[in-house]
């Protein structure tokens, strides 16, 4: 699905809406060349001084890299970097550039803001290698003396030669448009190399060729009216290889290069484009290439009229081919021979050669072959102008390049050639009656030139008569190097014209003068020149940037009487910077950013820098600023994510400190956190993690520039960082029981949850149990103490010793509170002992099994009766039994301790008995025996043997046998019971009847016992 945008223009202003009462900088580098001229001049200076010793780096980018030459003007009608008319009174400029298949677009502050394709399908590929020019489509005059009017600029492409299957040569227009806010083609220019395919074939068969658009202005109905008529975009047009057909029906102009105009309108105009055709009766045909280079423009003062000088290189295509004009002087042109040309761009759009015919060049020159023809239009001004020799006048310059190397061969002197605008030669090849004042400047053998234009002596106090007056105006400033070619012997060379008989003196040597056309001054250096400003706006003279592999420098002037200048020092380097081992491959002078001051914008293989006076303040913090509300207390181990906006993106790096305060004022040297912090982003983030050292202080973070550090910089409220801290209530603790519940109470600050541990050796901790923390840093761990391995039951050691110790953590940082002691003692052990109600020495000692929470253990059960200090093994018990029956012994004197111990040694109860001393028959009771009452017979044993008991009556005759031979150990008391019954339970009848205790060892007793029902 094709899409449409609707296409608002405005006598081509792009929809052009003030946004502000300013308007962008003035100062750009429109042109391939910088200026129309294509003298590489700027001639806007910076509008306040700039100290060229604090010219950094702005910003940096990778987005615009290679061997390509951006150019900088308003494309995009954005707002000021900074609303501040002060030190910001002009919008910023746009930078273009043409990457691969890509148009990048960045404004002033380094921010990408368009990546358009330039590809639009297998047929219409638009085969764009650059943007030949900003054109200004509201014009009827280039800028001049007249007020820059912020207009914005649309963008010419060249395209490269390619033949199309509809016999067109194509490039497009593009733009900034408002509605859509966004960059589009929006004007396709082609011309028709087959008009009628029938009738008349104008090219066959020569259906490539490339289109560069050149210039553009406001066009009126006719030369006599000022009544709109749209606008004209003017372009050159080149067939590099054209083919010669001899049966052709076009003879005259077998091929088109030259120069043509596309007459436009203004209308709304939708996508996909239709095709804009030029006029064809007014194309300029001419027999050399013309687009090898931008061509020169000027304004012609005394009407709305502009002439154009076309670059000339010879290219050879048939013997003694000539080339028809179709404009109505038909004017003959040869591809190999080299020429002057020079056009009239008239109000109403047409080309006309009228007073400008091509004129052929330097046939003068002896042993020359091939010269490769650049011309400028230069204003000067002519001290011998009899007429008017304060303002300047225009000037043709014409300069003569041989590579020397290249086929069909190039070589011969390299020369500069002065005309006037009329194209009057000021200069004679044989000239002997006047010192040779009027000869030309010829130079060393094959080279090219980069020239330019600028006032480089300055005000007019600077001079040194008679050698040396002040030259008004501007100078000529050339190199024997350029972009493309490098010489050995290169030289900075300035030249002026003084047209005056009375010639100037040179110091040396003596008697003898400058010509009319002379160099001020010769100077030996490394590479080319880039361009031409004033840049630090404080003297009054232009300073010339070159550019020498990675490294740019800005040369001044001399003061003529200074003893440099007269010692031959002609230049000063004022201003170096090297990229690295970066290629420097363009380099210009404008005002990216709009703040009046004059950048350098310098591209390399690996990206674009702006080189300037860093800007103020465009780096803001966008939280834990003063007066808003932020998080003030943070914690050892917290990350504090620090966040700012770049005003200007690709700052290369940040600084990021911390200034420690104390009752909010600085103290001590800030901290240096980051140096040099990767800040090439819109927004940029900074994760710092607080450290152990800034615990309990306070202070600022500081974001500064590190290329400006001082003036570029912003700063966050103030910060409290504390350490983990903790309180507890554990001096409430006292001793402690295996199994029993407790709890500690405490405050923290600086982590979000603590943990219990408790150790035997202060080095193996074991973990117990966890809180979180609430809001207010409360917390509360409640825990049941473990059982443990660290009582004996043979023991009188009743408590031990455990440390603890609580760590709390914080992300993930950790932290401990101090070593505290435990006093730990086995688990209580309810026991029940059923109360002694009669004679029987066995007691019975009862439990609950819910009180223990290891009811399916033992206990082992021990006796001491030495007050605990040893204990004697007795017999272990099941605890799910519940219950024990213990038989005191009869042997040991009171007090007895009987001891229950779990087998875990978690749970110890001791229990201390008294009064328990029995004799061998000591007590029968109840006596007399009423059944079914139970007669209980204490009795005790001195010595490990077999007892039995028997019953018998007055008559010693049986009754009853209770126990017999059963074992019983010495020492302790025994109980047997008898219910008053036969062996068949018949109760016996009253009366008296004995009990007999008969021990094995032979020890017989026998007391009495009475029935009595």
């Amino acid at each position: 699905m094709k899409k449409f945008f609707l296409l608002c223009i405005t006598l081509f202003t792009l929809c052009y809406f003030a946004i502000n009462a300013q308007i962008a900088s003035p100062s750009n580098w429109r042109y391939p060349d910088g200026n129309m001229q294509a003298t590489k001049y700027n001639k806007y200076r910076s509008e306040r001084p700039q100290l060229l010793d604090s010219l950094k780096i702005k910003w940096f980018s990778e987005a615009i890299r290679g061997d390509i030459q951006p150019l900088i003007g308003n494309i995009v009608q954005n707002s000021p970097i900074i609303q501040n008319s002060d030190y910001f009174p002009y919008q910023p400029n746009e930078i273009a550039a043409v990457m691969g298949d890509t148009l990048i677009i960045m404004d002033g502050a380094g921010k990408i803001l368009v990546k358009f394709p330039l590809v639009t399908g297998a047929d219409m590929t638009n085969d764009i290698i650059g943007i030949s020019a900003l054109l200004d489509t509201n014009a009827n005059h280039e800028d001049g003396e007249y007020e820059y009017s912020g207009r914005s600029l649309i963008l010419g492409f060249e395209s490269i030669e390619a033949q199309r299957s509809d016999s067109l040569a194509v490039t497009y227009i593009g733009g900034w448009v408002s509605d859509a806010n966004n960059f589009s083609y929006i004007r396709k220019l082609a011309l028709n190399l087959q008009r009628d395919s029938i009738k008349f074939r104008d090219y066959l068969p020569n259906f490539s060729a490339s289109l560069k658009p050149i210039y553009a202005r406001k066009r009126y109905v006719d030369e006599y009216s000022s009544e709109d008529g749209g606008y004209t975009i003017y372009a050159t047009a080149n067939m590099s290889q054209p083919k010669i057909d001899p049966y052709g029906y076009n003879t005259e102009r077998p091929y088109f290069r030259g120069l043509t105009a596309f007459h436009l309108h203004s209308s709304n105009i939708s996508f996909p484009l239709p095709a804009e055709g030029d006029t064809y009766e007014y194309r300029i045909h001419l027999g050399p290439q013309v687009s090898f280079a931008q061509p020169s423009i000027t304004q012609i003062q005394w009407d709305t009229a502009n002439r154009i000088l076309l670059p000339c290189m010879p290219s050879p295509v048939a013997d003694n081919l000539s080339i028809v004009n179709s404009t109505a002087d038909a004017t003959v042109t040869e591809p190999d021979n080299s020429y002057l040309f020079r056009f009239t761009m008239m109000k109403d759009g047409v080309l006309s050669d009228e007073y400008n015919s091509p004129f052929q060049l330097f046939e003068e020159i002896e042993n020359a072959s091939r010269p490769r023809i650049r011309s400028y239009f230069v204003d000067l001004i002519n001290p011998g102008d009899e007429y008017d020799n304060y303002n300047p006048r225009t000037y043709i310059l014409a300069t003569t390049e041989y590579a020397g190397t290249i086929s069909p061969t190039s070589k011969g002197k390299s020369g500069l050639f002065l005309f006037d605008q009329d194209g009057t030669q000021l200069y004679d090849f044989y000239d002997s009656d006047s010192n040779q004042a009027k000869l030309p400047y010829l130079n060393d053998s094959n080279h090219y030139w980069s020239v330019a234009v600028g006032n480089l002596d300055g005000p007019s106090w600077n001079e040194w008569r008679p050698y040396f007056p002040n030259n008004p105006g501007n100078e000529i400033i050339v190199s024997e190097s350029s972009r493309d070619f490098a010489y050995a012997g290169n030289r900075i060379m300035v030249f002026r014209y003084n047209s005056s008989e009375l010639l100037q003196p040179k110091p040396s040597p003596p008697q003898t003068a400058l010509r009319n056309f002379d160099t001020l001054c010769t100077f030996p250096i490394q590479g080319w020149i880039a361009a031409v400003n004033d840049i630090d706006g404080t003297d009054g003279k232009d300073e010339v940037l070159l550019v020498s592999g990675s490294t740019i420098y800005l040369l001044r002037m001399n003061d003529y009487a200074s003893v440099k200048f007269r010692n031959g020092q002609y230049f000063d380097t004022i201003y170096k910077h090297q990229y690295g081992h970066q290629t420097i491959t363009s380099a210009a002078i404008a005002d990216i950013d709009g703040d009046g001051l004059n950048d350098i914008i310098v591209t390399t293989n690996e990206g674009i820098y702006i080189m300037g006076t860093p800007l103020e303040r465009t780096i803001t913090l966008t939280d834990f600023k003063v007066g808003t509300n932020y998080q003030t207390d943070w914690c050892f181990g917290d990350t504090v994510k620090i966040k700012w906006y770049n005003i200007i993106q690709g700052h290369s790096a940040v600084n990021i400190l911390f200034q420690e305060t104390y009752s909010g004022q600085p103290i001590n040297e800030p901290i240096i956190l980051e140096s040099n912090y990767s800040n090439t982003t819109d927004t940029t983030t900074y994760n710092f993690i607080v450290p152990f050292a800034l615990a309990n202080k306070a202070g600022r973070f500081i974001v500064q520039s590190s290329t400006n550090p001082i003036k570029n910089a912003d700063t966050t409220g103030l910060f409290y960082f504390h350490r983990p801290e903790i309180t507890t209530d554990l001096d409430l603790l006292n001793t402690l029981y295996i199994g029993s519940e407790f709890t500690i109470n405490g405050t923290v600050t600086c982590s979000d949850n603590v943990k219990l541990y408790y150790s035997f050796d202060t080095t193996n901790w074991v973990y117990i149990a966890e809180a979180f923390i609430d809001s207010l840093g409360q917390f509360s761990i409640t825990a049941n103490v473990p059982c443990l391995p660290i009582f004996d039951c043979n023991e009188n050691k009743m408590d031990t010793t455990a440390y603890g110790r609580i760590t709390f953590t914080n992300n993930a940082s950790m932290d401990s509170s101090t070593v505290f002691l435990l006093t730990l003692r086995p688990a209580n052990f309810p026991l029940t002992i059923s109360p002694c109600e009669n004679a029987c020495a066995s007691r019975t000692i009862e439990w609950e099994i819910a009180d223990t929470t290891i009811a399916g253990g033992l206990f082992n059960v021990l006796m001491s009766t030495d007050t605990g200090k040893t204990f004697r093994y007795l017999n272990t018990v099941p605890i799910s039994l519940g219950r024990y029956i213990w038989d005191v012994p009869t042997t040991v004197t009171t007090p007895i301790i009987l001891r229950f111990c779990g087998e875990q040694y978690c749970f110890q109860s001791d229990t201390m008995l008294w009064n328990y001393a029995p004799k061998y028959l000591q007590t029968v009771a109840p006596n007399p025996l009423k059944i079914p009452e139970i007669a209980e017979i204490i009795y005790n044993v001195p010595e490990d043997c077999e007892v039995t008991i028997r019953i018998i009556d007055q008559s010693n005759r049986y009754v009853k046998e209770i126990i017999k031979n059963q074992p019983r150990t010495g020492g302790f008391a025994y109980c047997e019971r008898w219910d008053g019954r036969l062996d068949d339970l018949t109760p016996c009848s009253n009366g008296m009847y004995y009990i007999m205790l008969d021990f094995s060892n032979g020890v017989k007793e026998v007391y009495p016992i009475y029935i009595r029902n």
